[in-house]
């Protein structure tokens, strides 16, 4: 199951979900199963499969965080043309 790469990537593309509580869930999944990963990949593609799953957490995280900041500047904009 871990060396079938259409795995990976569903559960990567699982991350995307606009769904919060479902994206968490995704993220409890791969928590578990990282250590499952590591006993049947070897050590190279054990690597590669990690690398994937910290970049899709960085990027989730990079896109949200700016719709937030955004988000922030905005409301300030707004409260500062009131003044």
């Amino acid at each position: 199951m871990f060396t079938n790469k259409l795995f990976i990537v569903s559960i990567l593309d699982g991350l995307h979900t606009p769904f919060a509580y479902v994206r968490s869930q995704f993220i409890s999944f791969i928590t578990d199963c990282i250590p499952l990963i590591a006993n049947f990949l070897d050590p190279l593609e054990c690597t590669e499969c990690i690398r994937h799953i910290l970049y899709t957490y960085y990027k989730i995280i990079k896109d949200i965080g700016g719709t937030l900041a955004k988000a922030v500047i905005d409301n300030f904009e707004k409260e500062s043309e009131e003044l």
